[in-house]
């Protein structure tokens, strides 16, 4: 398994003028590089829209792309009030993200224990100490060098993404949770009915399904590809 860090996170250099789309390049480059030849790409949550970038820019090599938990495009998620204020105002919107982010970084530990005292249908997954300990680990690693890759993150996750779903050219699989809070299942359903995108749902799960389902995703997803 190979985890490619995005620009501004962790060790990889923050850029400035990076678009979603330009992820598939940054994949190809990768796997060229390590000389990888067959491949599947995934994302969780924020990740998703990079991994569907992929999937409409497919690497050589890219065998299927899944999406776990994942965020959609800003037109379908009609109750997001971030892609709102970015609307409306986008200086204030990253001025916003900013101060969210900052927050987070001064106290990664503290953000953690937050999250497991939010009721719904996660809350006993974001209890689990190790889970915990997992979200604040990578937080700290990815506020390594400053916020400014996030921010620019999640500008771009509420933004369009440059392409459209309906074009994916990669076999694309989504799994989400019926009850998931953050990116609600009605908008994931009208935002994947008119694509070529296989979606299966685990009734009365949140957003924390990579944690319980994991392995049988990558499993699921690995076989789907070696077998086309």
């Amino acid at each position: 398994m190979v985890c490619i860090e995005r620009p501004g996170f962790g060790r990889s250099d923050y850029a400035a003028d990076r678009t979603v789309l330009d992820w598939a390049d940054d994949v190809t480059e990768v796997t060229t590089g390590l000389g990888i030849d067959r491949f599947v790409a995934v994302g969780v949550s924020a990740g998703s829209p990079y991994a569907l970038a992929c999937a409409a820019r497919p690497p050589t090599g890219l065998g299927a792309v899944g999406v776990i938990a994942g965020l959609v495009p800003a037109r379908f998620s009609t109750d997001d009030e971030f892609s709102s204020l970015i609307e409306r105002d986008r200086t204030e919107a990253e001025a916003a993200a900013r101060r969210h982010f900052e927050a987070m970084s001064a106290d990664v530990d503290g953000s953690a224990r937050a999250m497991a005292t939010r009721e719904g249908p996660d809350r006993k997954i974001l209890e689990r100490a190790e889970v915990q300990q997992q979200f604040a680990t990578t937080r700290r690693e990815a506020f390594r060098h400053g916020v400014d890759g996030a921010v620019l993150d999640l500008m771009l996750v509420h933004e369009p993404w440059g392409f459209d779903l309906k074009d994916l050219a990669v076999y694309t699989r989504w799994w989400h949770g019926e009850l998931d809070p953050i990116a609600h299942f009605a908008s994931v359903r009208a935002t994947t009915a008119a694509t070529p995108i296989e979606l299966t749902v685990y009734e009365d799960e949140g957003h924390a399904i990579s944690f319980a389902h994991g392995a049988e995703i990558l499993t699921t997803l690995v076989a789907t590809s070696q077998a086309t």
